[in-house]
């Protein structure tokens, strides 16, 4: 949590969203995503592109691109 401020401006004066409810789930995607080892850097192993697209595409999710 380190900029807490800056995104409640983001989401009211960027996005114009006032609703509380809205504000508030906001802050816990911010703390999921901040704790989430791939986004935050702490991530062990590398990422294969590749590797993750096949397996989406075995579960019928296809992505563009």
């Amino acid at each position: 949590m380190k900029h807490p401020q800056l995104d409640a401006a983001l989401v009211t004066k960027v996005l114009g969203i006032q609703d509380v409810g809205v504000l508030a789930s906001m802050q816990k995607l911010r703390e999921i995503l901040c704790a989430e080892p791939s986004i935050q850097g702490g991530k062990q192993s590398k990422c294969d592109l590749e590797k993750e697209l096949r397996a989406l595409a075995k579960k019928g999710i296809v992505l563009p691109g």
